[in-house]
């Protein structure tokens, strides 16, 4: 699995992106902000488990102001979301590349 996670929030679900590498994530965000149909929210790298916050200039100014605490809060809650999300892309794509039983694997009668 990719490196980073774009997150972003699309009908009131969060969803993400995996990607390679941060340039490739910043890209995504531009084209996430320039876009009005889902709302960008930040990338995560999952080498080093931290989330990075992205402006995006159509927020407009009612950015409200939070404390330190509940900064950290709403982090580790951004950083959980991204860790499950990537693990249930995970599990999908397993189940995915999983080959078929082939035949001589399945039991054969004798009698």
């Amino acid at each position: 699995m990719n490196r980073f996670s774009v997150l972003y929030r699309f009908n009131e679900e969060y969803n993400h992106i995996s990607i390679g590498t941060h340039a490739e994530a910043d890209a995504i965000l531009d084209q996430l902000c320039s876009a009005g149909e889902k709302t960008p929210v930040g990338i995560y790298d999952d080498k080093t488990e931290l989330f990075q916050w992205v402006p995006c200039p159509r927020y407009g100014p009612e950015v409200r102001s939070v404390t330190p605490d509940e900064q950290d809060k709403i982090d580790n809650a951004m950083i959980e979301i991204a860790q499950q999300l990537r693990k249930e892309a995970e599990k999908q794509l397993f189940t995915k590349e999983q080959l078929p039983t082939d035949v001589l694997q399945r039991p054969v009668s004798l009698g």
